[in-house]
């Protein structure tokens, strides 16, 4: 649902005018002329509009915007670790969130201090690859924060791995691998302290600050994981939590600890990589059918159509404004009302 309308009328009532058929005829043809243009600029947005959600291909433009701005995502490549994250874990059933508690201590928190967002709400971008198939309705692919010590803040460390790094490093080819630093609420790096085997904070970045997140080739358990490792990109120091949530640094050469170094990896929906995607289409198709828009009559239809809905209990949302848009394009507006109210009412009925 849309957070605020703004009407025109709300604050100035304006006179109804008569529109004589000249006028008419004259905004008819600007209206063509205009259209002409948003069906050019459209050709670029051809197919541009369905994309992967929850294993289905959907139109994006079905989608309520406020979900792509406002809710979380589970990260489905490693060019999508990126803003503020949620590293969450399943062990024996249980799930928890990487969290920074006093500062520099850390801890799991418990899935009961996380919101399980409503499976209808969200939106996962998943890929079409049976291999990747991902159980969107488990909880841990619906939780989001609700307290800023579950949150860490992803900080691209490209400029300090090209000046420290050695030549074989430099170039990273491996694009199932990302290499960042995090940063806790109060803007301490998250650290590894080799002394103790912990994870604590610092206030400079060295290569004990790099974190190394490897994305598995296949989902376990319906589960798209990513593993993770602290220091150099080829380094066995992996960060490993137990089945009783007991975080520990253990250098695991033979990879026998993998099951205990799986993470899910949840972020804000708009800083994904398919999420701006999605945004940048819809301001753009926004955008193009402006051109074919009259912004002052059909403003004013529009206005008083959304007040209509509203007055009739008819919740109006980003996708609803576009499909009445899309009627008053087409001169049918109140054939589609009437439609919609009809409906509204029988749904209401059942």
């Amino acid at each position: 649902m849309v957070s605020k309308l703004t009407f025109k009328g709300d604050s100035k009532k304006k006179k109804k005018r008569s529109h004589p058929k000249d006028e008419d005829d004259e905004k008819r043809k600007r209206k063509q002329q205009s259209s002409t243009e948003s069906v050019q600029n459209n050709r670029d947005l051809d197919g541009a509009n369905l994309f992967y959600i929850n294993n289905n291909l959907i139109n994006i433009e079905e989608v309520d915007r406020n979900l792509l701005e406002s809710g979380w995502t589970t990260a489905s490549s490693p060019t999508d670790i990126t803003g503020p994250i949620l590293i969450l874990c399943e062990r024996a059933g249980k799930i928890g969130c990487l969290s920074c508690f006093n500062d520099d201590k850390f801890v799991i928190s418990k899935e009961d201090s996380l919101s399980i967002t409503n499976p209808d709400e969200v939106l996962n971008f998943t890929i079409p690859d049976e291999n990747l198939k991902v159980d969107t309705e488990a909880k841990i692919q619906r939780l989001e924060p609700t307290l800023t010590i579950q949150v860490l803040t992803v900080v691209n460390i490209d400029y300090y791995i090209n000046l420290n790094a050695n030549i074989e490093s430099k170039i990273q080819t491996n694009k199932q691998l990302k290499r960042i630093a995090l940063k806790t609420p109060d803007g301490k790096y998250v650290s590894f302290n080799p002394d103790s085997n912990e994870l604590t904070t610092s206030d400079v970045l060295t290569e004990n600050e790099i974190f190394n997140l490897k994305i598995n080739t296949t989902a376990k358990e319906n589960c798209l994981t990513f593993e993770i490792s602290i220091g150099r990109s080829d380094s066995k120091h992996k960060l490993i939590v137990t089945n009783n949530f007991d975080i520990k640094i253990i250098e695991d050469e033979d990879d026998l600890l993998d099951d205990l170094n799986q993470f899910v990896i949840r972020l804000q929906t708009k800083n994904s990589t398919t999420g701006k995607r999605a945004l940048l289409y819809l301001d753009e198709l926004e955008k193009n059918r402006g051109l074919a828009y009259d912004n002052s009559r059909d403003n004013e239809l529009l206005d008083s159509s959304v007040k209509d809905l509203i007055k009739n209990g008819i919740k109006v949302n980003n996708s609803l404004l576009n499909k009445l848009k899309q009627s008053i394009e087409r001169g049918d507006l109140n054939e589609y009302l009437i439609v919609l109210k009809e409906k509204t009412k029988t749904d209401r009925r059942a």
